[in-house]
């Protein structure tokens, strides 16, 4: 899918890893971090305009999946996209490749929720930044239901989350794994859905 953003480009440091020899989890939810940032500011959401306004951002849920292990001197990026966008918050989709074999080492979702900085309750959104994020949204999910066509053609068993994506689901949670399941596998061929 070309809609994702690149946030974060690093290496893992020796210090980045454990007893066991590749990078604590610590680690991989700073890179994540970090990449939550990137991607706020590309919404208009900095460090600039949080003073401006006196809110800022306040991560309240976040689901890491692990899927390969990263050692010292690995390079990785980190690619993300927007799954979901409401009125005080955003669900955004992070996935961390290790450079060299193009391998997801790992996934998260991560629930961001806008703030008054000072009394630390949610509000809505900037009508200009949830504009913005709802049309990146929208590029994003248009690329997506092309892929899913382009990929799935001839392959029955998929084709029920082809026709899931297609229409209108109240359970968005499962239209989310959905997609982070198709897109995370789609250089393997033993999909298994």
């Amino acid at each position: 899918m070309s809609e994702w953003k690149m946030t974060y480009r690093g290496v893992v440091y020796p210090w980045h890893c454990d007893h066991m020899g590749h990078m604590n989890v610590m680690w991989y939810s700073g890179k994540f971090d970090e990449a939550c940032w990137q991607l706020l500011a590309t919404l208009g959401l900095d460090q600039s305009r949080f003073r401006q306004d006196g809110t800022g951002m306040a991560a309240v849920e976040q689901h890491t999946q692990y899927r390969r292990e990263l050692h010292a001197g690995d390079a990785v990026t980190i690619q993300s996209a927007l799954l979901e966008v409401k009125d005080k918050s955003i669900h955004m989709l992070h996935k961390m490749v290790h450079d060299a074999s193009g391998e997801v080492a790992a996934t998260t979702v991560v629930v961001g929720v806008h703030i008054d900085a000072t009394n630390r309750k949610a509000i809505p959104l900037p009508e200009d930044v949830r504009q913005t994020a709802l049309e990146m949204k929208e590029q994003e999910i248009n690329a997506f239901k092309e892929y899913v066509e382009d990929t799935t053609e001839g392959r029955p068993q998929e084709n029920a989350v082809r026709l899931a994506i297609r229409e209108p689901q109240k359970n968005v949670v499962r239209q989310n794994l959905i997609r982070t399941f198709l897109e995370i596998h789609d250089e393997r061929s033993d999909i298994d859905c």
